[in-house]
């Protein structure tokens, strides 16, 4: 497909959908984005024009483009400053929120969260003040704080009660039940997923792929209580989701990353490596250092049970550095333990 060059106005919603076109290639896609940007920054700072700014910095965020997100971001904050757009603020530092969690800076994003919640609150904006308070909890799971997210959670469903914020909802129930299988309370973990599940309706987006979504956290229930059939039965429907690899990588290389996990622990290993490494490419591919370091983690395991243990200890080292680089001291403590495991002449040391 050739670039059409006319910057007029009336190219700007075509730029927009085709920056947003994910059967492009990326580098089309980001194309259009610049094209967009160009007849953006001769707009009047006005609704529409702030409006807009939020638009382009949305495709640079779903294309992983966050440096680029950031400054248009705060292009946007700018402008919406100027004119005492306080809508436009909050929405902003939410933003703002999310370009820190993608860095895995949990204090700067839970601070920008916040500042969001309390703008929206003095706007007496419900629902967006439910999902800021949501993306707090959520960093509260991502940092194992699960009683302090829970209680968060039930705020947000104290917010949102007797409204249909169906998107708000599945995402409370789905960490619900994400929360619960941390607790290691099966029961209520498949409850709560059960009823994110029941929440799906046709104002939530196809392309956010919510019954993948629970598809394979209603496997991992399974698959930490030792139900392993189930488990793979459940990550195999995920994958048989229309558009999965498409809309939600990262979602697709947990699907498969814990299939092969299923199958390593029925012993069913042919083809299992390259499983493993399918979804290892792709977290890879979009930078997912925690993802990474899972992968890393489940290929130590598959080496170990096929008795190679120069590969199972190569993988465990690697992702102990990577989890040493990037503070995550719960994944630092899961390689060292599989470390302790695979070298127990070391396991003092570990």
């Amino acid at each position: 497909m050739s670039v059409v060059n006319d910057r007029s106005q009336d190219s700007l919603p075509s730029y927009l959908t085709l920056a947003n076109d994910f059967d492009l290639s990326p580098q089309l896609r980001e194309q259009y984005i610049q094209k967009a940007s160009k007849i953006v920054a001769d707009q009047q700072n006005d609704s529409i024009h702030r409006v807009n700014l939020f638009k382009i910095a949305n495709r640079y965020y779903n294309l992983d483009k966050f440096e680029e997100y950031k400054k248009a971001v705060f292009v946007a904050l700018k402008k919406s400053e100027e004119k005492k757009d306080l809508f436009s603020l909050a929405k902003g530092y939410t933003y703002l929120g999310d370009y820190y969690d993608s860095q895995a800076a949990s204090d700067s994003s839970f601070l920008y969260y916040d500042k969001a919640e309390k703008m929206y609150l003095e706007l007496e904006d419900n629902t967006n003040q439910a999902k800021a308070i949501l993306n707090k909890a959520t960093l509260q799971y991502k940092e194992s704080d699960f009683l302090g997210s829970e209680k968060t959670v039930s705020k947000v469903l104290k917010i949102i009660k007797n409204t249909d914020q169906s998107e708000v909802l599945y995402d409370a129930y789905n960490l619900l039940g994400l929360i619960y299988n941390e607790l290691d309370d099966f029961d209520k973990a498949m409850a709560y997923h059960n009823k994110a599940l029941a929440s799906i309706d046709e104002k939530i987006p196809s392309v956010f792929q919510p019954e993948a979504t629970s598809c394979n956290n209603i496997g991992y229930v399974y698959l930490k209580n030792h139900q392993y059939k189930e488990a793979k039965k459940y990550f195999q429907k995920g994958l048989e989701q229309k558009n999965i690899s498409r809309d939600k990588p990262f979602v697709y290389a947990m699907l498969l990353d814990n299939l092969a996990l299923s199958k390593l622990k029925l012993n069913e290993k042919e083809g299992l490596a390259s499983l493993f490494y399918k979804s290892l490419k792709i977290r890879d591919s979009l930078q997912l250092t925690t993802g990474i370091i899972t992968s890393k983690l489940n290929l130590s395991a598959y080496f170990r049970s096929g008795k190679d243990t120069v590969k199972a200890s190569q993988n465990a080292k690697e992702a102990l550095a990577l989890a040493r680089s990037s503070n995550s001291y719960r994944d630092i403590l899961i390689s060292l333990k599989q470390l302790s495991v695979i070298e127990p002449h070391n396991a003092a040391v570990y």
